[in-house]
């Protein structure tokens, strides 16, 4: 994604699964998603550089069985920062009203799969902002 300083980001879609919560038609209570950008290859959970906006449900999504509607879709966007150069941006998810996190990267090939962030969050898989 490229963004001029200070510009609002395009539109950045994250899908959530939370058994027992996000399942069937309509948002899943007490889920809240916001979407971030912070400096290139640091961790959110850790760098104090990461901002975040909060992301609005968007849809229902099938997961591992078409029609099962499992996922919530959320959709947000965030402020580029002001000094150019490359950042990463990412999605974070809480499930008990952001007491704790899930940080969200792409993920790899297995992502698609089902893991979702299971794996953890990585930096190099997060996605890329260049701001000029």
């Amino acid at each position: 994604m490229t963004a001029a300083p200070g510009a609002t980001s395009d539109a950045v879609y994250v899908w959530v699964y939370q058994a027992g919560v996000t399942e069937g038609a309509g948002q899943g209570t007490g889920v809240t998603v916001d979407v971030g950008v912070g400096d290139d290859g640091t961790n959110p959970a850790t760098s104090g550089t990461w901002g975040w906006t909060a992301a609005s449900w968007f849809d229902d999504k099938d997961g591992l069985t078409p029609g099962d509607l499992a996922n919530d879709e959320y959709t947000g966007t965030f402020t580029a920062p002001s000094a150019t150069g490359s950042h990463d941006y990412a999605a974070r998810a809480s499930a008990d009203g952001g007491i704790s996190w899930t940080y969200c990267d792409f993920g790899g090939a297995t992502e698609c799969l089902g893991n979702g962030s299971d794996d953890g969050y990585s930096s190099t898989m997060a996605g890329d902002l260049t701001v000029e």
